[in-house]
């Protein structure tokens, strides 16, 4: 219990708590490069609001599939809010039309975000004076499976 009251008190020094926050986050950066491939698989539900995004830039609605299909069978069906389409179909008029291209585009901006929640939830648990359980969170935050993935 002393070391954790010792560590504490040495974290709340404002340089050194900006330098260990600026390396975990040059840590999961790295992680994130180097570690975590970049997974280009046409099953998971990420083609199919690219392909929707596709279809709207053609000029088609993404819900009128549901009512000419069958329900019974799962034909990946349009059930996200029209702001997931709209998003994709908007990067796609810009010109990201390679689903390759559009993944990785939309993988930084996803990791930007996964980013500024870690700093968020840091902050939030700093500002009441918890900066181990700030480090800890934050660093489940960056290197949990679903952020990751």
């Amino acid at each position: 219990m002393y070391l954790i009251i010792k560590i504490n008190r040495l974290l709340r020094k404002k340089n050194l708590l900006i330098i260990c926050l600026f390396l975990l986050i040059v840590c999961s950066s790295i992680i994130y490069k180097l570690f975590i491939p970049l997974q280009i698989n046409k099953e998971e539900d990420i083609y199919y609001l690219w392909l929707e995004g596709k279809r709207l830039l053609s000029g088609e609605n993404p819900y009128a599939r549901i009512l000419a299909g069958n329900m019974r069978e799962n034909n990946k069906y349009a059930t996200y809010f029209p702001l997931f389409y709209l998003l994709s179909y908007l990067t796609q008029l810009l010109g990201l039309n390679n689903y390759t291209d559009w993944l990785i585009f939309w993988h930084k901006i996803f990791f930007i975000f996964n980013l500024g929640i870690a700093l968020c939830v840091f902050y939030a648990l700093y500002r009441y004076g918890l900066v181990i359980l700030a480090f800890f969170s934050t660093s489940f935050w960056l290197f949990n499976r679903w952020t990751l993935h």
